[in-house]
Parts: structure tokens; sequence; C-alpha cells
């Protein structure tokens, strides 16, 4: 008869048996895949890159090594062919979300718009939220941008304007948040948070979004996990109304305003919020759109805001000729203060620079953005991926906007005379690659209108005011790669310039 140490080890033996089984075929699934050897065996090589903040540098690495599909998991690849992406977000696409997309869930047993995997049910709710982001049927979210621009003019020239010696720096990386803040609050409830009011990081939002950013990032690919979060007991450790810092705050204001505009009586106003209750959301489900609005609205925006300043700044070739078609555009009565949507789209370097702004620095770096490949599988690039095999349509934007096959041999350089210098389909070509940093198809961001109408405003405003500079040239800023594009320490230094002929 064995000894019970012996049952012990012959236990053990089958166990890791079984795991190295189990792994072997696992492999065997996608190894005509290329890619890291590990990859096939483990998630570890995502999970250390995620780690160290380098995703989206080492996934633009690997398609430059072995090409535009790679093997980056046991069941993972990611796909950086143009064709193939707009294939698999194509609105007659069987491609499905991944559980990937439980990230987004801001409540254990809601979902909204981001999180939805039910293609039918997302098709619903996307007909009935568009017209809140594209301001049809109602006037224009234009005026609520407007006024929180105009918040943040008013606090720059009150207390960060050189003069001579005076140094009076601002740290843009906050700033650019706290406006980004107020205006999603004028967008969608017609009433800013209070982020350039006060000048502080509200209930903490910033510290924990980044945390709850690299948690996202780091996790993503064992989704399964968020299942468990949000199961009793752990899902006591979710925000909650009535916390007093962190989600749980802007969930509890989110809640108050909507049941304020829900009651009987209320007038009704201008902005997303009553759009979303004229299309027949019920109180749930606005709860669950506004309140990731807040982050996903807010953080795209101001990390482009960031971005666009740092490009000029270090181009001042640039800088000068976008301040020369603005001042152009006002000594000839073309464009107001504030200047209108209509105008800034009329003003074709300022859109170049937009563009390649977005281009060089995506505002979701790292996000996997997972699709399911469907029943029977597919051909991708001339590969077969079988049904099950998770495609990382994010990771790759990176990767895509920097390649020299689509941009040239100067594809790391902010030129935005490439978007006026291309025409036919070359230009066709390129927008189309930009496009995808905010989704293609069934999977397209419905704030893209919102956002590129701030920046079209922000971006004009800022160059005919002020001269900026950074403070410190050699590191002007920390950035911090995780599923949004986040900052430290972007101080500039912001000194008045002669105002233009203004209506």
């Amino acid at each position: 008869m064995p000894s019970g140490s012996s049952v012990l080890w012959l236990i053990a033996g089958l166990l890791l048996a079984s795991n190295a089984i189990g792994r072997i075929q696992r492999w065997r699934h996608l190894r005509h895949i290329p890619g890291p050897p590990a990859c096939g065996f483990t998630s570890l090589w995502w999970v250390w890159h995620c780690v160290t903040k380098t995703l989206h540098e080492d996934c633009k690495n690997l398609v430059e090594t072995y090409g535009p599909v790679v093997r980056t998991g046991p069941n993972e690849v990611i796909c950086a062919d143009l064709d193939a992406l707009q294939q698999i977000s194509s609105v007659r696409s069987d491609y499905r979300k991944d559980d990937w997309y439980l990230l987004a869930r801001v409540s254990p047993d809601k979902e909204n718009l981001l999180c939805m995997r039910d293609p039918e049910l997302r098709k619903d709710r996307k007909r009935r939220v568009k017209p809140g982001y594209t301001g049809e049927g109602h006037e224009s979210f234009e005026h609520g941008i407007d006024k929180a621009i105009a918040h943040w003019i008013e606090l720059i020239d009150r207390k960060y304007v050189g003069t001579g010696k005076a140094f009076r720096p601002l740290d843009l990386s906050k700033h650019s948040h706290f406006y980004a803040f107020d205006a999603q609050g004028e967008i969608a409830y017609s009433q800013s948070h209070g982020f350039l009011d006060s000048e502080q990081e509200l209930h903490n939002i910033l510290k924990i979004t980044e945390f709850l950013m690299y948690f996202m990032l780091v996790l993503g690919n064992f989704s399964s996990i968020f299942y468990y979060v949000q199961k009793w007991p752990l899902n006591y450790l979710l925000p909650r109304d009535g916390d007093q810092s962190g989600f749980g705050v802007i969930r509890g204001y989110t809640t108050k305003l909507i049941d304020q505009r829900l009651e009987v009586g209320s007038t009704p106003k201008r902005d997303i919020l009553q759009s979303f209750i004229n299309q027949g959301l019920g109180r749930d489900e606005l709860r669950e759109e506004l309140s990731l609005q807040f982050f996903v609205g807010t953080d795209t925006v101001a990390s482009a805001i960031r971005m666009t300043i740092l490009l000029l700044t270090s181009s001042p070739q640039s800088y000068q000729r976008l301040q020369a078609e603005i001042d152009d555009a006002a000594s000839k009565d073309l464009i107001g203060a504030p200047i209108r949507d209509a105008e800034a789209g009329r003003l074709p370097y300022l859109q170049a620079v937009i563009r390649e702004s977005l281009r060089l620095f995506p505002p979701s770096i790292s996000s996997a953005f997972y699709k399911r490949v469907p029943k029977g599988g597919d051909n991708i690039h001339g590969y077969f991926l079988p049904e099950g095999t998770r495609v990382a349509t994010g990771a790759v934007i990176y990767a895509m906007n920097r390649s020299k096959s689509i941009w040239c041999q100067d594809a790391q350089i902010f030129r935005p005379e490439r978007w006026l210098e291309a025409d036919g389909e070359r230009l066709a070509l390129l927008a189309k690659t930009l496009d995808m940093t905010f989704g293609h198809g069934q999977f397209a961001c419905p704030g893209k209108t919102i956002a590129f109408m701030q920046l079209g405003k922000v971006i004009p405003e800022l160059i005919r005011r002020y001269h900026i500079s950074m403070v410190d040239a050699v590191k002007p800023v920390k950035l911090i790669p995780t599923v949004a594009l986040l900052a430290h320490d972007q101080w500039v230094r912001l000194e008045k310039r002669p105002r233009a002929n203004e209506r």
C-alpha cells in the first residue's frame, strides 16, 4: 500500500502533467501565428509590458518584427492590418466584444454602451444616445464648451500670464483635465463640475482614475477576475453613491442631477442629459451612460490638448504657421471670439495640426479592445484564426499611426503638412488609418464629434492669445501610458500676445 507522501507526489505529478498538457494544447491553438515563443504558453509577456508601461511601444516593435498579425498570448493576437480591422469592425461583422469590456462596467448589474456585448442591445442603445452626442434634435452643445473655455481663459489671464520677470507657471497636465471635467459638465448637464473654480483635484478623482486605469491595463488579459469583483462580497469594495471621494462622488452627483431633471414639472434644458431623456432612456440607463461619460469623455480630450500643445511648442515652425493662420482669419473677420466649430473646420492648418497630434499620441494608447473571432473562425491577413480567438484591435493603433509603410520615413515626426500635401487615395488612406483611433463601424466611438469640436475650439483660443513655452524643455512632461494616456508635471509658461482682430 503506497504511503501518504507517495500519494501526494503522485497527485502533484498529475497536476503538473495536466497543466503541461493544457498549455501545449493552448499553444497548438495558434501555433501558426508568429510572435515571441513564450506567448504561446502564457500571458505574462503582455502583463509584464503593461506593468512596465511600455505596451504601446512593445506592440509597435512586435508589428515591425513579425508583421501585422502577432500572437501575444495563448489565445490572443494583435492585428495592425487596416483592411482586417475594418472587416472586424464593420456593421455586418459577426465579431463580438470580448469579456475585456467588463472593465467599463460602472455598476455590477447594469450595462452602458461601451461594455455592452450583445449586438442588438448595443445597437438599440447607440441609436438612442447618438442624437445627444451629435447635437441632433437639440441646440448644439457648443455653447457649453464656450462657457468652459471662457472660464479657463479668464483664470489664466488672472493668475498665470507671465510678463517680463514675472514667472507664473501653469501645470497643463492638471489644468487640461480641470477644463475637460468642467466642459463635460456643461455639455452633459448644463452645469460645471467646479474643477476650474477650485483649481484642485476634487475628491481625489485624478489619483483614483490613474490607479484604476493602470489596474485595468495590467489585468485586462484576465477579464474573468471582474466577474468576481462585481459579486458578493467583493462588490462592497466598488464605488457607491454617497462616497466621500473617488468615483462614488461622481455617481452620487450624477444621480442627483438626473433625479432633479426627471421630477414632474422640471424645466427641460438643451444638453446631452435632456436628449437622452427625450430618447426614452430610463433612470438606470441615464446613470450608467452619464457616469461613464464623465471619464471617457474627459481623459481623451485632456490628453489631446496636452499633446497638441507639447508638439506645437517643440516645433516652432508649426506653431508660427498655426498662429499666422488664426491671426489672418481673425483680421479678415472669418473667425469670431470664441471661434465657432464651423469656422474652425475652415482652417486647414488647424485641422492638420489636430489630426497629426492624434496620430502620434492617440488618447487610448494601450487599450486592447478585444474582439472575439466568430463561429467557424476567420482568415485575417492570410492567417486562419479559430473561433473564440481574442483579437486586440486597440493596442496596435499607436503602431499603425507610426508605420512607415503608411506615413513614410518621417512617420515619427510631427509634420502637419502631410495632411495638406496628400490628396485623393493617399489622403483617404491617411484619414481611414487615423479614424481607427476612434473605432470603426459598429464599434465606433459616439463621442468623436464632441472631441473634435472641443479641440477645434480650445487649441485656437490658446494659440491666438498666448505665447506658450515649456518650462523644462528637456523633460517637458511625464507621460503615463495606462488604458488612457495620462500625464504629470507639464509645466508651461504663458505670455500674453497682442489681440488679433475679433468680431
